[in-house]
């Protein structure tokens, strides 16, 4: 499975960055889009389980269909759940898997956040216990006024010290605040908030237990009060 590229599509909520696909991974490689690695195709899937269902395409023999971020396999996979604020902004969260636990990602995938609570499936994961996973978040504002608001990513199953790599610049902060559940029954035993430092550190996440099993996931405030620039978090990894 491969994703080989992405493209911009204008909606009335603004630009949505699709990804494209090799065209033998998708069920419905009808619309073609020319990448630089070569021709790929939107994944079109009924509009129930699309992530981007205003994006929707008329077909001669399946109806409507609508356009998916992400691929099945029928094996496999991890749910993650992410609520979000956009206010008109557009938000991509990059996941990354490591099954081997060297450091370097074996999956990677990323979904095109929408506004509220939204769970997508990452199928092209396998979701074995002791895998560890990271994510990338990707903010592009047009408008000076007022950030996207990251509330909270989970991925299912995940137990989760924060490693953070941000760019902060001057007159903006960035806080994370990292929730642990103990008990899985959704609600936070125990929660840290750290404010993050410019470039890449390590944070000591001492209020938490950090056992296996637990549920963990993370509310994120940008606070900008600089017109011109937003503070960037390019990566957060959670491990015990």
């Amino acid at each position: 499975m491969a994703k080989i590229g992405t493209v911009k599509v204008g909606t009335e909520t603004g630009t949505e960055e699709v990804p494209v696909f090799e065209p033998t991974d998708v069920d419905n490689p009808i619309v073609r889009v020319q990448t630089e690695t070569g021709t790929g195709a939107l994944n079109l899937v009924d509009p129930s389980n699309a992530e981007l269902n205003q994006l929707r395409v008329q077909t001669e023999n399946n109806g409507t269909l609508a356009v998916s971020t992400s691929i099945s396999t029928g094996t496999g996979g991890v749910e993650l759940t992410a609520a979000t604020t956009l206010n008109g902004q557009a938000a991509t969260l990059f996941i990354y898997e490591d099954t081997s636990g060297n450091g370097v990602a074996d999956n990677t995938s990323s979904v095109q956040l929408q506004d509220g609570t939204n769970t997508y499936s990452l199928s092209d994961f396998t979701g074995e216990p002791g895998n560890n996973y990271w994510i990338e978040l990707e903010l592009e504002n047009s408008n000076i006024e007022e950030t996207a608001v990251i509330d909270y990513v989970e991925i299912e199953g995940v137990s989760a010290v924060a490693t953070v790599d941000a760019n902060v610049p001057t007159d903006t902060t960035a806080t994370v605040t990292v929730y642990e559940d103990t008990t899985g029954n959704g609600t936070a035993d125990s929660e840290q908030t750290i404010t993050l430092q410019d470039g890449t550190s390590s944070y000591s996440l001492t209020n938490l237990s950090g056992g296996t099993g637990n549920d963990y996931w993370m509310h994120i405030e940008l606070e900008n009060s600089n017109v011109e620039k937003t503070a960037v978090i390019n990566n957060i990894e959670l491990s015990v």
